[in-house]
């Protein structure tokens, strides 16, 4: 299974070892001025030809000694943040190569200094330098490159990424990291650059990008909730059934998707809308992952009654086949911790309340162990516990008018109904 949780911390864990690293190596001082740039500090403040200071900078450093690289890129830092009079061509001061290890390290340095805005980015974007791939004997672009857009995207410095398409602007150059298959039109499709998609696309790019990242472009933009790129990717030939390493289809990482589930349904909608009303492609709707589980399966445990409903509908999902989420599965995606107001609670108990109700009006008959895998959630969530404001007339919430009446038509057995279970595992489990 994926969801945009998981996506994130793979990709944020390599910035943060490669920052934690810089710092390891080459110590805090590298990352902040320090006694070795008080005797540039003057000439940096000075209001005179700053190009005339630039040059002076540029030919002063020992580019193969990383302390003196590191102390420049702070200095550049700080002189391209005061700049003033005449813009520099950076292609006069610095190699390809010397760019992109400056831009990526402005991107490290940021981790650093998250609050501040990305001085030298920007400063080179004012420059007007663009990024141009090395070619190869035939004149094709050399591709196999990290770059400050790889890093920005692990950081997920989303302001950063779409500054840095400014510079990496050559649809000809999907930049691929070597290290686990990110290209630049991965990051694109995840940060929500439409335009940048767009001129991938037109440019002949694979919307699948195939036999590279562990999760396809269409796989990102559904976990990112970005609908035009989604709708882009699926117009220009996007397989909507194609499965990551995980064996997760895009419509199990619509199901999948973490967060308050703010218009998942309206997702689940316009991607099987457009994959069957428009492009006349079917959407394999029973699709299991590697552990085996469907949408609705993931629907249902991730507590979407609205998801679960089209699924049904729309995609007829096959509820004969289905089987009820175990207890580790079952909101698995939630955490107590962001439930503890009394609200919260109650909301997030009508949901799998909700979610129960529907797949009984569908023709699921709940089983003692489905039950016990409620209750047992309700447990975990301290759902049972007396709030505050109403200890005065000595009664919990799941004794509300409502809620009891919900949970009496939720029949296990033809003894036994849910709020029966509730009420004594509200005893029992406590």
């Amino acid at each position: 299974m994926i969801d945009f949780d998981t996506i994130c911390d793979f990709i944020k864990e390599r910035c943060e070892d490669e920052a934690a690293a810089l710092h390891d190596e080459a110590g805090d001082e590298l990352w902040h001025d320090s006694a070795d740039d008080s005797d540039d500090s003057g000439d940096l403040a000075f209001e005179g030809d700053h190009l005339s200071e630039l040059k002076r900078m540029r030919a002063k450093v020992n580019w193969e000694n990383e302390k003196e690289r590191k102390k420049f890129f702070r200095q550049l830092y700080r002189l391209a943040r005061d700049w003033r009079g005449q813009l520099p061509n950076l292609k006069e001061y610095f190699r390809a190569e010397e760019m992109d290890w400056l831009l990526a390290e402005s991107v490290k340095y940021n981790v650093c200094n998250i609050l501040e805005p990305d001085q030298f980015i920007e400063f080179a974007i004012k420059t007007g330098y663009r990024d141009e791939p090395e070619l190869d004997e035939a004149g094709k672009p050399l591709l196999r490159r990290t770059t400050a857009l790889h890093c920005a995207a692990r950081c997920i410095f989303s302001d950063t990424v779409h500054d840095l398409f400014k510079i990496y602007a050559s649809a000809e150059a999907n930049y691929l990291d070597e290290a686990d298959g990110l290209t630049h039109f991965h990051v694109a499709c995840k940060f929500d650059c439409c335009d940048v998609v767009e001129r991938f696309l037109e440019s002949g790019q694979d919307p699948d990008c195939a036999a590279s990242f562990a999760h396809p472009p269409l796989h990102l933009a559904l976990a990112s909730d970005n609908r035009r790129v989604v709708r882009l990717l699926l117009e220009n030939g996007a397989d909507p059934n194609l499965a990551d390493v995980e064996g997760s289809t895009p419509l199990h990482v619509v199901c999948a998707r973490s967060g308050d589930g703010t218009g998942c349904g309206d997702l689940a909608e316009l991607f099987l809308e457009i994959n069957e009303d428009i492009m006349g492609q079917p959407v394999l709707v029973d699709a299991r992952d590697k552990s085996g589980r469907t949408p609705l399966q993931l629907a249902v445990a991730n507590l979407r009654p609205e998801v679960i409903e089209i699924l049904l509908d729309r995609g007829e999902a096959d509820l004969a086949a289905f089987r009820f989420p175990t207890e580790r599965q079952f909101a698995e995606r939630k955490k107590p911790s962001d439930y503890k107001l009394f609200g919260f609670k109650l909301a997030l108990a009508a949901a799998a309340l909700n979610v129960v109700e529907l797949l009984e009006q569908r023709g699921y008959k709940l089983q003692r162990n489905d039950a016990l895998t409620v209750m047992k959630f309700f447990a975990r969530f301290k759902l049972f516990e007396k709030p505050a404001a109403v200890d005065q007339d000595k009664r919990n919430w799941y004794d509300d008018k409502h809620f009891a009446v919900q949970s009496k038509r939720l029949m296990l057995t033809s003894e036994d109904s849910l709020s029966i279970c509730l009420a004594a595992t509200g005893q029992n489990l406590k």
